[in-house]
């Protein structure tokens, strides 16, 4: 499970999800595409708190997939 990070007050693309910490409150719940190696980070993608692991990743990744393609092609 990724990291949930809570916001306060009413911030566009939040929404009220699992968050041990805070409960009840606001948050993202981001997406990062990463090199497991290296730790670099490729795209960060926040997602509303309240949506499953796997919300949106394939699409995430095959647009991350495709911009890395397109650009180490030179």
């Amino acid at each position: 499970m990724g990291p949930c990070m809570g916001r306060k007050g009413g911030i566009e693309g939040t929404a009220v999800g699992f968050n041990r910490k805070k409960k009840g409150a606001r948050s993202y719940y981001p997406l990062f595409c990463t090199i497991a190696q290296t730790g670099q980070v490729f795209d960060v993608y926040h997602r509303p708190g309240n949506v499953h692991d796997s919300h949106e990743a394939r699409g995430f990744c095959w647009i991350v997939l495709g911009c890395c393609v397109r650009n180490c092609r030179g």
